[in-house]
């Protein structure tokens, strides 16, 4: 159009707006493990690109990263766990960030958990607690004390060097008034003891046996004694097998003279004859010339008890 002079004209501008490409998100900083003293909550953080921005979801997986479950509200970049407790131990922790483009998930990261110093991880009575060779001590099993029914299968380990309590590998079966022996080649023998009864009401004797492995934290079960009892002694012998004997039975809790040895080579029982008398609660002791002592103990006819009783292990023999 010609410009007139003297006329006037108006011009309008246009807006224009660019919206960038959509951009898949990438994970630009991993979260790192981390290592708390219970009760305290552990922190993880992760960063990502991504146009737009990405939203956060973290994740916890119990099994070793094999499954994953959103935490509730954890939609930040950064997540602190609730507090902790030396269970929480091995869970793994991820975060996934998505947007419009796509997602993508972090590195899994690993939460330990310490009990706090001089301080069990679980309450516990009628238990056991045996020196390993390395110095620590393992504590297995028990009862809660709070609870008569609750029975336990967990094991814990103490650290002389850290004062520090630290999960062990469950046991496979759950006890107490059982008894732990330290073996020749540094595992450690679970026999007997009170467990939970299948069919509800009091707890029954158990027979069966575990043996524990320090050096890979895992329980094996073994062969169970030929008579189930509680409340008996165990004594490693100078050939390294182990002599149980006493305790109480299933057969109206009364006590027992009976005894059996475990051979830790073959893994199998066989029958170490009766004491004199029935006992249960008793000490053992292992004498200088590798005969055994029982002293003491109870049974329902004399009550306690002040006999001994000794059992040559060259004559499988038991004398007064």
């Amino acid at each position: 159009m010609p410009l007139v002079i003297g006329s006037s004209m108006s011009v309008s501008a246009a807006l224009v707006t660019v919206t960038p490409a959509a951009e898949a998100p990438a994970i630009t900083a991993q979260p790192a493990s981390a290592s708390v003293t219970a009760p305290a909550g552990a922190s993880f953080t992760a960063g990502a690109s991504g146009v737009p921005g990405p939203t956060w979801q973290w994740q916890v997986s119990i099994d070793g990263g094999g499954t994953w479950a959103n935490i509730n509200g954890a939609t930040a970049a950064s997540y602190t766990t609730p507090a902790t407790t030396p269970d929480d131990t091995g869970k793994r922790y991820r975060a996934v960030a998505s947007n419009s483009a796509g997602s993508a998930s972090s590195n899994a990261a690993m939460l330990t958990v310490t009990a706090p110093a001089n301080r069990m991880i679980d309450a516990r009575v009628n238990h056991s607690a045996t020196r390993l060779a390395n110095g620590k001590v393992l504590v297995a099993a028990g009862v809660d004390n709070a609870s008569s029914d609750r029975v336990f299968r967990s094991a814990e380990t103490f650290d002389p060097a850290t004062a520090m309590w630290t999960s062990a590998a469950s046991l496979a079966v759950a006890r107490g008034f059982h008894s732990a022996t330290l073996l020749a080649d540094g595992r450690v023998l679970v026999v007997g003891g009170l467990g939970v009864n299948p069919g509800g009401g009091a707890p029954i004797r158990l027979a069966s046996a575990e043996l524990y492995d320090p050096a890979s934290n895992a329980w094996t079960t073994v062969p169970g004694l030929a008579t189930a009892r509680a409340h008996h002694s165990a004594t490693r012998l100078a050939d390294g097998r182990v002599l149980v004997a006493g305790g109480s039975s299933n057969n109206a809790n009364l006590p027992i003279a009976g005894a059996e040895l475990f051979d830790p080579v073959t893994l199998t029982w066989s029958d170490a004859g009766n004491s004199p008398v029935e006992r249960q609660d008793h000490q053992a002791t292992r004498l200088p010339d590798g005969r055994v002592m029982l002293v003491g103990g109870g049974n329902n006819v004399s009550g306690s008890l002040a006999s001994t009783a000794i059992y040559d292990p060259a004559t499988n023999a038991w004398t007064a």
